[in-house]
């Protein structure tokens, strides 16, 4: 299922915003993730039929529920999201403590290849502390080249993000 550009556009910009204002200063790993997949590597035919986000805390996924005009309805244990047009928003929310989050995503990063497409990470959040290990792996597309978005689609982030 192709995953609409409004939405990745949508999700990247506050992806991007939300990595800029975190607040929490952890001690980052500086390792590299080794990653099997390329963002040249990924193909619409392994698409699957679900938008997995991974986030460290709730607040990205509750400013989503809140805010994007395309939800239809939020599960009652909140870990999915339904949209108007039937994607299903699958959170995945691992606290921070210890790194914890970064060692459960590069984990799962490592493992992107071979998992099932409705397990793939589509989207993950990152603190500003550690943003460049990711930016700097192939674990990660560019926002306007791989994408799609446009100058005046960030015309409203933060210089360094």
């Amino acid at each position: 299922m192709k995953k609409g550009r409004s939405i990745m556009a949508l999700l990247a910009t506050a992806a991007i915003l939300t990595a800029s204002l975190a607040g929490c200063k952890n001690n980052p790993s500086t390792s590299k993730v080794p990653a099997k997949q390329t963002a040249a590597s990924q193909s619409t035919a392994a698409e699957g039929k679900v938008l997995n986000i991974w986030c460290w805390n709730d607040e990205f996924q509750s400013r989503f529920n809140a805010y994007y005009p395309d939800v239809k309805e939020i599960a009652k244990d909140k870990s999915t999201t339904t949209l108007k047009d039937g994607t299903v928003v699958k959170w995945t929310i691992n606290e921070n403590q210890n790194n914890n989050y970064q060692n459960k995503l590069d984990s799962a990063l490592q493992n992107q290849a071979s998992a099932p497409a409705d397990q793939k990470i589509d989207i993950f959040l990152v603190e500003a502390d550690y943003a460049l290990k990711y930016v700097n792996s192939d674990s990660t597309m560019d926002v306007k080249k791989d994408i799609g978005l446009t100058d005046s689609d960030l015309t409203n982030q933060y210089k360094y993000t």
